[in-house]
């Protein structure tokens, strides 16, 4: 009976998850929203394909335009504070902030390339991963906030599109061919493993343990050893998937190619799609302590408030609770 009444609960929950309701929010441009990144449930940044970005200081509810004076497709976002922030695209395209995204100051990584996405442990120590000379892979790594980069890569790699740090030290790339590269010594050496031949686009880690990776034909792969090994996970999707997050190890989104949109509460057993009622591309999926952003092509932004549904197992004659977390 108890068995029953857990497994109803669950359900409820995790429905709950899928058809909490998804406002659309209205952004100043119909340009892509490639990368989104909040430091608290109000403050974020969005990087646009033609070269600004947006901020918002208030959840959301309103937006301000930013030049950054790059002109590229901005691929990625990643701001530490309230102050200190880099974005990066196309064609090179580097700068900084360390006013919150008003003004930018141009950065050079010395190759060209394109920045697919950014790292940055503290205001000192960042890695870049991209696709370089020749279209061969590379990283990128300062250890100056930026003033200075350090290149390095192979011929081999294929192109790198994520990555993913867990600790000062340790790291993850993923990217095309199943390619998954690790590092444990702050990117002096990096480990290949190939799981699969999907080109993979994004990873995420919800401990030092636990993690995921999406790529096209709706993969999706899980590790709970560091990496160690990558267990696939059932989808009901073909579609490629562009971006995953985790708000803890159970719930979790991924989002992709044509509106593709799915949510799992089981830390990935289970995948359920959900519909924005959308046919463009969602590029990036997000959780701020309270709430979960989506953003695409064409100005397409997302927001679900409410994303604190827990179920709790108090102790084993206990009474099971649904409710917001506190």
């Amino acid at each position: 009976m108890r068995h029953s009444i857990l497994i109803f609960f669950l359900l409820c929950v995790f429905t709950s998850l899928l058809n909490a309701q998804w406002v659309k929010i209205t952004v100043p441009t119909t340009a892509d929203l490639t990368s989104i990144h909040f430091i608290n449930d109000d403050i974020g940044w969005i990087s646009c394909s033609d070269g600004k970005v947006l901020k918002t200081t208030d959840g959301g509810n309103s937006w301000i335009s930013y030049s950054t004076g790059l002109n590229r497709r901005l691929q990625t976002i990643q701001f530490l504070n309230e102050n200190v922030g880099w974005v990066a695209g196309n064609n090179s395209a580097l700068a900084k902030s360390t006013d919150g995204g008003l003004t930018w100051t141009p950065q050079t990584i010395g190759i060209s390339t394109i920045i697919s996405s950014m790292f940055f442990i503290d205001e000192m120590n960042g890695f870049l991963s991209c696709a370089g000379l020749n279209e061969s892979a590379c990283l990128a790594k300062t250890t100056n906030g930026g003033a200075s980069w350090q290149t390095y890569g192979s011929e081999n790699w294929p192109w790198l599109i994520s990555m993913y740090f867990t600790s000062g030290q340790t790291g993850y790339a993923v990217g095309g061919a199943g390619y998954v590269l690790k590092t444990t010594n702050f990117g002096t050496n990096w480990n290949i493993q190939i799981v699969g031949d999907q080109n993979l686009e994004d990873v995420t880690f919800s401990d030092e343990f636990t993690g995921w990776v999406v790529g096209h034909s709706g993969k999706i792969l899980k590790t709970a050893n560091g990496g160690g090994s990558w267990i696939n996970q059932s989808t009901n999707t073909s579609q490629a998937l562009y971006s995953v997050d985790f708000k803890n190890n159970d719930i979790g989104i991924t989002v992709g190619h044509y509106g593709a949109a799915l949510a799992t509460f089981d830390g990935g057993t289970t995948w359920q799609s959900f519909s924005l009622e959308t046919n463009r591309r969602l590029l990036q999926v997000l959780f701020t302590p309270s709430a979960a952003w989506i953003v695409g092509d064409y100005g397409s932004c997302y927001k679900q408030a409410n994303t604190n549904l827990y179920i709790s197992n108090i102790s084993s004659n206990e009474i099971l609770t649904v409710g917001t977390q506190k």
